[in-house]
């Protein structure tokens, strides 16, 4: 059993932890990789309910900042759990003080660097739902509390810096007659406090040009914390395509990998 995982901070579209699964355990049909940060666990976008021939591999661009990930695979056979693999903890590095990265979650490519404004995250609620009950002939009643909810309405405040980012950031919220959650994908450094990898629900986002020249905006942003899309889907940075450009056959593209696994790595085709 192999799992691998390589830390990378370059901007490939934003900074990403590289998960590899190979020499998978004989008689494995499916396997799924699961990312745990502080006692949460998240499956792995693109690496949930995997056929397991030849392994897998991705580019986990929600893996968070300064702050441990372990991972671990959880092997099936015929639909029920068969293992599971070492677990393996790394840490990401990269992010300045006073930065965050905001992404579609289906769509690493969508990523944008941005300034936080001061005083985002300045308030950061999480509160549980409760009934309260009186009680005849007491003067106390009783409470019967629910689950501890998610981070609600927190300001996410902060500024793009160049007209390109400002219209990528702007995609984000979805365009007109767009049917997108308006979901996002926010990874800050740990002492703003807020999770770390929020999944944030931004209905009402609001730009303000400032400056002088009118290319840096001023983003007011609120947003709740919600479940992300299914972890199964992702947009591929790499696809057949990108192959199909990069070598004039196939016999050339078949020469050049021991294996379709070894492929699905080399994001040199691409450009990165």
């Amino acid at each position: 059993m192999s799992l691998t995982i390589d830390p990378n901070w370059g901007d490939k579209p934003s900074p990403f932890v590289d998960v590899l699964v190979s020499d998978i355990p004989a008689g494995t049909e499916r396997f799924t990789v699961t990312r745990i940060v502080e006692g949460r666990a998240f499956k792995v976008r693109g690496l949930v309910d995997v056929l397991a021939a030849g392994g897998g591999t991705i580019r986990d661009h929600e893996a968070p900042f300064i702050t441990p990930c372990t991972y671990q695979t959880e092997y099936f056979m015929g639909g029920l759990s068969s293992g599971f693999s070492t677990q393996q903890t790394t840490v990401l590095y990269g992010l300045e003080p006073g930065w965050a990265w905001f992404s579609d979650p289906l769509n690493p490519e969508s990523a944008v660097k941005v300034r936080l404004v001061n005083g985002a995250a300045g308030t950061i609620s999480r509160p549980t739902p409760g009934e309260f009950m009186d009680v005849p002939r007491r003067s106390v009643g009783f409470t019967i509390p629910g689950t501890r909810g998610g981070v609600q309405q927190v300001v996410l405040d902060c500024y793009t810096d160049t007209r390109a980012d400002g219209l990528k950031f702007d995609a984000l919220f979805g365009g007109y007659d767009s049917d997108a959650l308006a979901i996002v994908c926010v990874r800050a450094r740990p002492e703003t406090w807020l999770p770390p990898t929020l999944f944030a629900f931004v209905g009402s986002p609001s730009k303000r040009p400032v400056g002088t020249e009118g290319m840096e905006l001023l983003w007011d942003l609120v947003g709740t914390e919600t479940t992300p899309p299914a972890p199964a889907f992702v947009t591929p940075l790499l696809t057949y395509q990108h192959f199909t450009d990069f070598y004039a056959t196939y016999a050339a593209f078949t020469a050049a990998y021991p294996s379709y696994l070894e492929a699905s790595r080399d994001y040199t085709v691409r450009g990165n």
